[in-house]
């Protein structure tokens, strides 16, 4: 049988580094308790602006102060008759938002030849919507400086 031996030199070395394991281990629970403390003010923090933020955009309208005239080149389905500024969501966004918008109404099928014409041009319209640009076209000419993203 193997006996414990019971030597007052490994005792006094143990029970300090049990009470430096202990020391160590209550200073990183403070320090986590106070990592916890600031993520959850920092997400009440968060919280508190996404709903400022919220009311912001819900009192947001207008968009602007005077009223503005923008042109959109718009491609138009034969499905969908009739012109734009005549619908219901573009009705409201117009009052909404203060903005008058003049829809150039392009047809799909010469679509792809009016938009090269359009992007070749010395004036780009306001805005494109459903005109089916692709992206390194409209990169390319973000990089002449003509356009600027939204």
């Amino acid at each position: 049988m193997i006996k414990a031996v019971d030597d007052k030199r490994y005792g006094k070395r143990n029970s300090a580094i049990l009470a430096i394991l202990l020391i160590m281990a209550a200073v990183l629970v403070l320090l986590s308790g106070c990592s916890v403390r600031e993520r959850q003010a920092e997400g009440q923090r968060g919280e508190e602006q996404q709903a400022d933020e919220a009311s912001e955009a819900a009192e947001g309208m207008p968009i602007a102060r005077d009223r503005i005239a923008l042109t959109f080149f718009t491609g138009q389905s034969p499905n969908n008759i009739g012109p734009y500024e005549d619908k219901l969501v573009w009705k409201k966004m117009a009052e909404r938002s203060n903005m008058d918008i003049d829809f150039r109404l392009i047809p799909f099928e010469v679509l792809a030849n009016q938009r090269a014409l359009a992007l070749a041009g010395e004036e780009l319209p306001d805005a494109f919507y459903s005109a089916k640009i692709v992206v390194r076209r409209a990169l390319y000419v973000r990089q002449e400086g003509r356009a600027y993203p939204a």
